[in-house]
């Protein structure tokens, strides 16, 4: 069946619904409610509450429609009259389109009341704006995140310098690999940076194979991060293989194990996968 076919169809159904109870205005309503696109109005058709409303909405359209014509009727008539026909359009933006449209001079907003292609275009193109909007907005917490961590980093740097003065800048840098609310807590809490810097540090220690005596200190730091490892996972659901799965991960590179000590969800997903591994075997 061709749209023209199909229409017609739809507004024949339309008005024998309507006529019954608004026999005087059934062909204006009809020919408003005709402005919906067909899939809509099946609907309607179909749904006697969803026609229900519809018809109310474009009632209410029609209402003081003599006063459409006069330079007295003020803003608040012509926005609830205005919202009335934008809500037809079920876009689920209603209240801003028609915001938007008011912004137009008022002589503009009375044309949309008589030229529905008018309005119709009138609508697609504020929503296009918000579409446009609603991108803007979701780029813009990766620029706000970037900003939020340079000036934690400013802010860091100068902290973590006093307790490393000589390192501060690789250390700095390495705590700007963590997500920003893990840093603003570094900030708020001395003890919890000490920490992180301490891991840090361990970090950016020499190769063990150089000689003896770092050899020892690296397996006295491996010790420490065996001990933070193990405190952590017996608060956990995995605390029955903590010896296990502490001794796993310390195979890991000993920066590997710091990141992850640094992000507990991160260092959650491994408890896991080792538990998985452990039950299996």
């Amino acid at each position: 069946m061709e749209e023209g076919e199909q229409m017609d169809m739809l507004g024949e159904q339309l008005y024998s619904i309507i006529y019954p109870k608004y026999s005087d205005i059934a062909g204006k309503l009809t020919g408003m409610l005709l402005e919906l696109p067909g899939s809509v109005i099946e609907e309607m058709i179909k749904d006697k509450r969803m026609l229900s409303d519809g018809i109310e909405k474009a009632l209410c359209a029609l209402q003081l429609s003599s006063a459409s014509n006069s330079n007295s009727e003020s803003t608040d008539s012509l926005g609830e009259r205005l919202y009335n026909l934008v809500d037809l359009y079920n876009t689920g933006h209603s209240e801003k389109i028609t915001g938007m449209l008011l912004e137009q001079k008022k002589e503009e907003v009375k044309k949309l009341f008589l030229d529905s292609k008018l309005l119709e275009e009138n609508i697609n193109v504020a929503l296009k704006t918000l579409e446009q909007q609603n991108q803007i907005k979701m780029e813009t917490p990766v620029s706000s995140e970037f900003d939020e961590k340079e000036k934690l980093g400013e802010s860091l740097f100068a902290m973590i310098e006093e307790i490393d003065a000589e390192n501060c800048a690789d250390i700095t840098g390495m705590l700007l690999e963590m997500d920003v609310c893990t840093l603003q807590k570094l900030q708020c809490d001395r003890g919890a940076l000490e920490s992180a810097v301490h891991r840090a540090q361990v970090a950016l220690l020499p190769s063990p194979a150089l000689d003896t005596t770092v050899e020892s200190d690296l397996d006295s730091e491996t010790e420490k991060l065996g001990e933070e490892l193990y405190s952590y996972i017996i608060s956990t659901d995995f605390r029955k293989y903590a010896d296990r799965i502490t001794g796993m991960l310390l195979e890991l590179p000993k920066k590997l194990v710091i990141d992850l000590l640094n992000s507990p969800d991160r260092l959650n997903m491994k408890l896991e996968e080792a538990a998985s591994v452990l039950e299996d075997i």
